[in-house]
């Protein structure tokens, strides 16, 4: 018969209600819930970084929406403020990534308005 490990003080090791213990299994249990939050965020801001990789990489969109790569501009300079702590948060899942990416998209909409672009209209055979 297994019987669990003995502390010098002959108690059992580790106690089940151990507050790490708790506080382990708490961060697993939100693990494991936060997971298709992040996997969402993360589908989401790679639609968001291929409608912005457009305006940088298109010879065309350069030309057209020359402030989408201005950062002098205020709502181009909050969009690369926004993408840059959307991919700092990225990394692993953190429950501050998924807005990261909502502010990433209002920033990027945000500076598309202030480009002129219309809505609806994407870098991409304009």
């Amino acid at each position: 018969m297994w019987s669990s490990p003995r502390s010098a003080q002959g108690r059992a090791w580790p106690p089940i209600g151990q507050p790490q213990i708790l506080a382990w299994q708490e961060r697993r249990r939100q693990q494991r819930q936060d997971r298709p939050v992040h996997t969402a965020a993360q589908a989401e801001h790679d639609a968001l970084l291929a409608r912005w990789s457009r305006y940088e990489l298109d010879p065309a969109s350069c030309i057209d929406y020359p402030a989408m790569t201005d950062v002098r501009l205020p709502e181009t300079s909050a969009l690369i403020r926004a993408m840059k702590e959307a991919e700092q948060l990225r990394a692993v899942p953190h429950q501050g990534y998924a807005p990261a990416v909502v502010r990433f998209g209002v920033a990027l909409a945000a500076a598309e308005r202030a480009a002129g672009i219309p809505a609806g209209i994407t870098a991409v055979g304009h």
